[in-house]
């Protein structure tokens, strides 16, 4: 009500805005120089105040047309940013539910089999241009997430994104045009890593090279759809998260400064969390927990602290934001074993990647299916004692796990030291590096002057296969890999350098860095060498100390 109140204002005093004071400046431009209104808003002012009704068309797929609210036409974000900018304005959704930019042609779109939802095609797109827009919007992309698999993806993508782009530009009305990157699909690495990064590029440098206006909405809203999107289906805002989207197209787009929705802080260096919490809790105790781990630990992203899992809760395939300080999860706190007294575990049913430091330890871990993982993306690990691992387990990645071809090697490499620690779980192996998933993927390296170190004294490690535990992931190492091995149960081989799989990029790992494995403990049933595949060539050098 004080946003739409705010503008209603603001048209009806154009004109005495527009007078003039002492010093010759008017009143808007000294309302202006300080900051109290901006000259975009009060442009858009002036000219409803003259009797022009700016139409803005909303362009898009389903997190458009507003997927995951109770009401699109209530609660979607075009009709949250209707709310907000009130008379005057007409807001037109043009969202189209599995819509996508790319060719229907392309033999990299994974989603050629249904031609008419490729965006020209839809009848969103006569929507669009039968509204005579005076301001669009173009948020698209997400559903060509999972066809980024290669360099040449890319350039498709860019051909019809471009091509998208002129014909809106040649639309009578010649709208105002602005480019939006889009939010976190956190329901796959694959998506995730095509929404939070590569296509977010993309759009970046068309951007760029088109001279257009860019709302980096990936970057903005990138740590408040990370926390929040595991309460739906990890790709579409609802009710209650929509209006941070309308928020920063009313901010970015009409030159306002309303306040972003915000993520709750802990009160103190502490949060709860169960599956009988909410999300509007304050998390200060089991009474008071809230219900998902990624809120919990952005929660306490300022400075770090801990996570008591006091009961029973299901967790998503999570992306936690980065944090100030390292982050503990444990089931003991104060004295009280929740483990005991309110069953607590942790459901897993989704990989869990690090953005910083985490701990895991007196906790119980169910998980539902056999490949899901820990990435850690090259932040520390420490896995301490009374870590139980029921189900399935988990692989631990030291390094990412890569699940688009389009990321680049820069992008999955190591450029800080960091240490991984297990002493307790049951897991499937430990890769000291990244986990390719297709031969396209990237390689990544660990860089020159870095230095990755690997402590395993206790837990268990069950693969037999042929991704076992190593010292050295799916990736290249130019800098130095220390791995000992003082306690743990392995049923599968050990290598200090693993395999590489299939490759089709342009690069080749040489590993001309420094590899050691060094093994002082721990019950072996298949043996430990220094490679897992005769071929690998290494230029520096390979220790296995037994």
């Amino acid at each position: 009500m004080a946003k739409r109140l705010f503008l209603f204002v603001l048209t009806a005093c154009c004109n005495a805005l527009a007078s003039k004071c002492k010093g010759g400046k008017t009143v808007s431009e000294k309302l202006i120089d300080a900051g109290i209104i901006t000259e975009k808003a009060y442009g858009y002012a002036k000219r409803i105040a003259d009797g022009e009704t700016i139409v803005v068309a909303c362009v898009g797929d389903s997190v458009t047309q507003g997927t995951g609210s109770s009401n699109a036409s209530l609660y979607s974000y075009p009709a949250q940013l209707q709310k907000m900018l009130g008379k005057g304005f007409k807001v037109v959704n043009c969202g189209k539910a599995s819509s996508y930019v790319m060719n229907p042609s392309s033999s990299y779109n994974t989603k050629a089999k249904s031609p008419h939802l490729g965006y020209p095609n839809t009848d969103e797109y006569k929507k669009l241009k039968a509204s005579s827009p005076d301001v669009v919007i173009l948020m698209l992309g997400t559903n060509d997430a999972r066809s980024m698999t290669v360099a040449a993806a890319e350039a498709d993508f860019l051909t019809e994104y471009k091509a998208l782009i002129a014909d809106i530009q040649a639309m009578e009305s010649k709208p105002e045009l602005y480019l939006s990157t889009m939010i976190p699909a956190a329901n796959a690495d694959i998506t995730y890593q095509g929404t939070a990064y590569t296509l977010p590029d993309l759009i970046r440098g068309v951007a760029e090279e088109l001279q257009l206006p860019l709302i980096d909405t990936a970057v903005t809203l990138h740590d408040y759809y990370n926390a929040m999107l595991p309460y739906g289906d990890m790709v579409h805002p609802t009710d209650a998260t929509y209006p941070a989207l309308a928020t920063n197209f009313y901010n970015e787009v009409f030159g306002h400064n309303a306040d972003l929705p915000a993520l709750p802080k802990a009160s103190g260096n502490v949060v709860y969390v169960s599956g009988s919490g909410k999300s509007t809790n304050g998390g200060t105790s089991p009474a008071d927990a809230v219900d998902t781990l990624g809120l919990a630990v952005a929660m306490l992203r300022e400075n770090g602290g801990t996570v008591v899992v006091c009961g029973t809760l299901n967790v998503k395939q999570t992306y936690f934001i980065e944090c100030g300080g390292p982050v503990t999860i444990t089931s003991v706190y104060g004295g009280v074993d929740y483990r005991t007294q309110n069953s607590a575990r942790l459901n897993v049913s989704g990989a869990l990647t690090l953005a910083s430091a985490l701990t895991l330890e007196n906790i119980t871990i169910n998980t539902t299916k056999s490949d899901y993982s820990i990435s850690c993306c090259y932040h520390d690990l420490t896995v301490g004692e009374g870590v139980s691992c029921l189900g399935n387990t988990l692989a631990i990645n030291v390094g990412y796990r890569i699940g688009g071809g389009a990321l680049t090697p820069e992008e999955v490499s190591c450029h800080a030291d960091c240490t991984v620690k297990v002493a307790s779980g049951k897991w499937t192996l430990l890769r000291g590096g990244n986990h390719r998933t297709t031969p396209g993927t990237a390689i990544g390296t660990i860089d020159k002057g870095v230095t990755v170190s690997i402590y395993i004294s206790g837990g268990e490690f069950a693969s037999i296969g042929v991704h076992t535990t190593a010292a050295v992931g799916m990736n290249d190492c130019v800098g130095t890999v220390y791995m000992e091995i003082s306690g743990g149960k392995f049923t599968g081989d050990v290598y200090a350098i693993g395999r590489m799989g299939s490759n089709m990029t342009a690069d080749t790992a040489t590993y001309s860095g420094s590899v050691t494995l060094k093994i002082t403990g721990g019950e072996f049933a298949r043996s430990v060498a220094e490679y897992q595949e005769a071929d690998v060539k290494a230029v520096g050098t390979v220790t296995l100390v037994q």
